[in-house]
């Protein structure tokens, strides 16, 4: 096993020990990563929310639901 391999494997692991997970998502990389984790160790016992607001580009929005639709995640 790689390192990354590794360290993939312990987030998950450790994203597992809990009831469920609320992702603060974005739709970018970085949150993407954790949402992808997270659905994984949890499936539909974790979810992803991002704020909507006056600030935030339609097409980001449009953007972060197809990413989470791809992800699998709520």
């Amino acid at each position: 096993m790689t390192t990354v391999e590794a360290k993939l494997a312990a987030a998950r692991d450790e994203l597992a020990t809990h009831d469920g997970i609320l992702v603060a998502f974005s739709g970018g990389v970085d949150s993407s990563v954790v949402a992808a984790l997270a659905h994984d160790a949890l499936g539909d016992d974790a979810v992803a929310c991002t704020a909507k607001s006056e600030t935030l580009p339609a097409a980001e929005l449009e953007d972060a639901k197809r990413v989470a639709d791809e992800i699998g995640i709520r």
